[in-house]
């Protein structure tokens, strides 16, 4: 298993797996926004563009990434790096590739830290959450909870 930062290589051959990827998430959607791959797509490109993307390729297939954009916080007026998807193949959830692209994404958030481009790192964990990723064990602490009303 080969963990890396996507290249615009990766993304172009393995866009299809990534899309798959953020499909599998049922919560990710925007009520009333018809969501298409160019949607999802367009959203991958902006985490390339502003933000970072750490896969997790297997047979030169992609299985697993992180994917997290760096947003400008109005109300705290900190710039975050929002991890947007955590996501590992399903047959590959037991190996240890969420970890191992974890660390490298860690290292990447900490060098982005110290040239000052972003205040902090944030992971939300959905409700119907599959992973069992043990966020407190990562350093993270919660920092909120929000509650839906539908």
């Amino acid at each position: 298993m080969n963990i890396k930062i996507a290249s615009k290589e990766d993304i172009k051959d393995g866009i299809k797996e990534i899309v798959e990827a953020v499909k599998e998430f049922p919560d990710f959607h925007v009520k009333g926004l018809i969501v298409t791959d160019k949607y999802y797509e367009t959203l991958i490109n902006l985490c390339m563009q502003n933000g970072k993307i750490i896969i997790a390729k297997d047979n030169n297939k992609i299985i697993g990434c992180i994917m997290g954009l760096i947003n400008g916080n109005v109300f705290t007026a900190m710039n975050e790096l929002v991890t947007i998807v955590t996501w590992v193949h399903k047959n590959k959830r037991t190996s240890s590739a969420f970890y191992r692209m974890f660390k490298m994404y860690k290292d990447e958030f900490t060098k982005l830290k110290q040239d000052n481009k972003i205040d902090r790192v944030l992971m939300a964990q959905l409700a119907n959450d599959k992973t069992n990723i043990k966020f407190d064990k990562l350093n993270f602490k919660l920092i909120e909870k929000t509650y839906e009303w539908r």
